[in-house]
């Protein structure tokens, strides 16, 4: 409901902010009643959610590919990427467990389009009231199709409308510092990464990596709208994320080992994880591949490899920008580039080739992720 604001009018010379209009937004409650998950596929996100943690704690020897859009911008065009995923999946089910990138929040420098969660239609003309209903529809079809959701939390509030459908989230380079946002990451079911802050900066990650794990007392929306304030156990299930910062790309061998030191002298046993994209591959989508190749020589040589790589993908190579939906070239990211999904498939070969390989080499060698 909009709730009319005029009579709040600024007083001349006044510097205070007044709202324009306000929204009444559904509760987290009536939102997953709009849009439920089965009993089938609750019990399907636990077993995802336990087969991450695993591969992050050493004791499954896949890796895990978290591989989709840079932002779902609209429903339909994500649904046909997750049918062509779940459909490859078989092909690599042994080497990679497959997590499909649900985006439903960008995070903005300064100003722009802020994902499918806040302006489903990016024009402005629908808000949170609809954009988070047609989150928990996007999320339930990836679901439905036997893949794993994986996201990036930005906004505490919209947590407790998604929560249940998530099998893996993150912190982002901007927010891995924030004392909410870990506080937050502490109290969700699912694992979680936590990125490198844009400066490039390890210590900021694996600084966050402590305070996610930790028992605390958190702030919480509940599911029928209330705030509630909570002690939470913390989040046991984490990882570093190396996405390359203002200095370059991190996913060398020495980065990697770098950010087991840190982990190390915290006494925190986090996996690691390399994003392919951002500062890795410079926002050049072409270049992912080339992070993909040196992560797959290094399985392929039994060296201390990462848990996990993350792929910026869709349905067509690119990037446009963000316009009403319906004037934009379908399948085509409409914000950071992204492979197409032909690449995506030489991409996922690869790695899946080096994790066999590595097995049939070097049965051990996964276990060395944590030395």
């Amino acid at each position: 409901m909009t709730a009319s604001t005029d009579s709040l009018s600024p007083v001349a010379g006044s510097c205070n902010s007044v709202p324009v209009h306000s929204i009444e937004l559904p509760t987290p409650a009536s939102c997953r009643a709009s849009q439920p998950l089965s009993d089938s596929d609750v019990a399907r996100v636990i077993t995802q959610r336990e087969a991450i943690g695993s591969i992050l704690r050493g004791q499954d020897k896949r890796l895990i590919v978290i591989v989709g859009p840079c932002s779902v911008h609209s429903v339909e065009q994500a649904l046909e990427y997750a049918d062509q995923l779940a459909a490859a999946r078989p092909r690599f089910e042994d080497a990679l467990l497959l997590a499909m990138r649900v985006y439903i929040e960008k995070p903005r420098t300064t100003v722009g389009w802020r994902g499918l969660a806040l302006d489903p239609a990016l024009d402005s003309s629908m808000g949170p009231d609809t954009g988070l209903l047609e989150s928990r529809r996007v999320m339930k079809g990836v679901i439905e199709r036997g893949l794993p959701v994986a996201t990036e939390s930005l906004d505490p509030f919209v947590v407790p409308y998604v929560e249940d459908m998530l099998a893996f989230s993150s912190l982002g380079a901007r927010t891995s510092e924030s004392q909410s946002h870990r506080q937050m990451a502490a109290a969700m079911a699912c694992p979680i990464g936590i990125k490198n802050a844009t400066s490039g900066s390890l210590a900021v990650a694996a600084d966050a990596a402590v305070a996610v794990r930790a028992s605390q007392s958190v702030f919480k929306v509940t599911p029928d709208g209330r705030v509630c304030y909570e002690v939470v156990a913390g989040n046991r299930n984490t990882a570093i994320v190396l996405r390359g910062g203002e200095k370059g790309p991190n996913y060398s061998i020495e980065h990697q080992a770098r950010a087991r030191q840190l982990l190390q002298a915290r006494d925190v046993d986090a996996g690691l994880i390399v994003d392919c994209s951002h500062g890795n591959s410079e926002k050049n989508a072409q270049r992912q591949a080339e992070v993909v190749n040196y992560i797959s020589q290094q399985l392929r040589a039994g060296d201390s490899a990462p848990a996990g790589v993350m792929i910026e993908s869709h349905l067509y190579g690119g990037k446009q920008p963000p316009e009403p939906v319906e004037t934009l070239q379908y399948g085509v990211s409409v914000t950071d580039e992204c492979l197409g999904f032909s690449d995506t498939l030489h991409c996922l070969e690869a790695l899946a080739g080096a994790v066999r390989a590595r097995h049939h080499h070097q049965p051990e060698a996964i276990a060395t992720i944590w030395n």
